[in-house]
């Protein structure tokens, strides 16, 4: 008899997902969809967005090249559930309440806020409170075999180096929960110095890490009554394969930065061109994360009341530094360039926000508030200030990790990849260690092109030459740049003097004597 593969184990099965929305949530749900044929359905929780019904969310998800392959069995297999995490009860209603926990047997908890300069309350309303209610939920489901929680490798940045292990706690998640449904916001701005240890060697950078460190700490102390995982997936980048090449929705990350550079658009960034980047390419992190949940399934009962963590990270086994990744990036970029560039890319970096600051203005906001001027006064209203305050205040956030190295081991993930049964290896296998960093990032720029500036193919060949017709005029505008420089300095005073006394030193005769000068006009 065949070994109980992963697809077999979802067969029959409803499984929940939360932040179905976001960029992981959707990689996952039309992966369970595609490779998981027997699944009965997914529940999705949505809330209602800008007036946009839940229903109309999920039609817009589907509609996405990422669901090209399964749109329609899509449609009869997902099903749309109002409700908030950020709610007491997540908002479901009793007959949505009863409906989940009589069906659903697999939980995968993915829902969070990662804008890391949300107010301590916005982030731990959802990121600790929702996990703990949907904990409460769980724990009602008399068929539960899995619960999966994803968190982030940087919710313990206080270490250098982060096993795959529950570490002490920033603080009781109880009560910081009960503070923040009753602190006014004065105390709470307070608290959140405290609470993040700001100033402190070892704080931690935001209100997202914190409330995702506290997040884990709901799902620890209920580890006893459920069969708990806890995912710690790196920073998330574009598919690597599954079910296209390069697929990404979003403006955030190192993708992003990519193609703002490519594009010509950003010219600095903060970070440390020798500090080892982690990504890991979002499809490879989805298939891990159905391993987990499998495995965590078809463990023994004794098991089942123990935390199992992954850390899904790949620069212990594929390291690569930020300035190899943005070099990678760039010697890509002529053959695919990202629609029609506006300025060569130059890719500077640099460590230090002083630097950063000055560059920043220099590149930056100068440039767009000329720009700007010249849009107004040929009656446009689009802003290029509003983008650049932007890029500053993500780049400025995301600099505590740009400029930083972490360890983190991930030595369980790297067996769990082993585990897999053979016949579910073509569709699950994630294999960390054979995958190259100039695969995924070559994927990632073409994807780019495709998903985030939407550029057909068919351009290409005009791309790649109006490319080069920027190249060229880049390099003109330089010169003249240079040698307007070098003409100012060399008519200068006080240039002039010691100039004119080498050269009549060199010729052998006084200044008085001189027959033959120097002279700029």
């Amino acid at each position: 008899m065949d070994e109980p593969g992963i697809a077999d184990f979802f067969e029959g099965r409803y499984v929940l997902v939360t932040g179905a929305t976001g960029f992981m949530g959707k990689v996952l749900v039309e992966k369970l969809v595609r490779s998981c044929p027997g699944l009965s359905g997914v529940y999705i929780l949505v809330r209602t967005k800008r007036d946009e019904d839940p229903q109309r969310r999920l039609e817009k998800i589907i509609s996405l090249p990422l669901f090209d392959l399964v749109r329609e069995e899509a449609r009869r297999k997902v099903l749309v559930v109002p409700a908030d995490l950020k709610l007491k009860g997540l908002g479901l209603t009793d007959a949505w309440r009863n409906e989940i926990k009589q069906r659903v047997s697999v939980v995968f908890h993915s829902a969070a806020t990662v804008r890391f300069n949300d107010p301590l309350r916005e982030s731990v309303l959802l990121n600790t409170r929702g996990t703990l209610e949907l904990v409460n939920l769980a724990l009602e489901m008399p068929n539960l075999a899995s619960f999966l929680h994803v968190s982030t490798t940087y919710c313990n940045v206080d270490r250098k180096n982060i096993e795959e292990e529950i570490y002490p706690p920033h603080a009781d998640w109880r009560e910081t929960i009960r503070i923040v449904e009753h602190a006014d916001e004065v105390g709470l701005r307070v608290l959140t110095e405290k609470y993040l240890g700001i100033g402190e060697p070892r704080g931690l950078p935001n209100t997202y890490t914190f409330a995702k460190s506290l997040a884990e700490h709901v799902i620890n102390d209920h580890a006893d009554r459920l069969p708990a995982v806890i995912f710690r997936p790196s920073i998330v980048i574009s598919t690597d394969s599954e079910p296209v090449a390069g697929w990404v929705d979003n403006f955030n990350g190192p993708v992003a930065l990519l193609v703002g550079a490519a594009k010509g658009v950003v010219h600095v960034t903060l970070a440390d061109r020798n500090i080892v980047a982690d990504y890991i390419p979002v499809d490879i992190c989805i298939k891990a994360i159905i391993v987990s949940a499998w495995r965590k399934a078809t463990d023994t009962a004794e098991e089942k009341k123990k935390v199992a963590v992954y850390n899904c990270a790949s620069s212990s086994t594929k390291p690569i530094t930020m300035g190899e990744m943005v070099d990678m990036g760039l010697s890509l970029l002529e053959e695919c360039p990202v629609g029609k560039v506006v300025w060569v890319p130059s890719g500077i970096i640099t460590p230090s926000y002083l630097v950063y600051y000055v560059l920043f203005l220099l590149t930056h906001i100068i440039p767009a508030l000329i720009a700007d001027v010249a849009l107004t006064l040929a009656g446009q209203k689009f802003r290029l200030m509003k983008v650049q305050r932007k890029l500053y205040l993500a780049n400025t956030a995301l600099g505590h990790f740009t400029t930083r190295t972490w360890r983190f081991g991930n030595e369980r993930m790297l067996h769990l990849d082993s585990l897999i049964p053979l016949k579910d290896r073509a569709a699950f296998r994630f294999a960390i260690k054979e995958r190259e960093p100039i695969d995924f990032f070559e994927k990632a720029v073409w994807g780019g092109r495709r998903y985030l500036m939407k550029t057909p193919d068919h351009t290409l060949e005009s791309d790649r030459a109006h490319y080069r017709r920027v190249l060229l005029a880049t390099r003109f505008i330089k010169f003249c740049f240079y040698t307007g420089v070098l003409y100012l300095v060399l008519s200068s005073s006080l240039v002039q003097a010691p100039l004119q006394a080498v050269l009549e030193a060199f010729a052998g005769t006084s200044p008085s004597t001189a027959a033959v000068g120097l002279t700029l006009p």
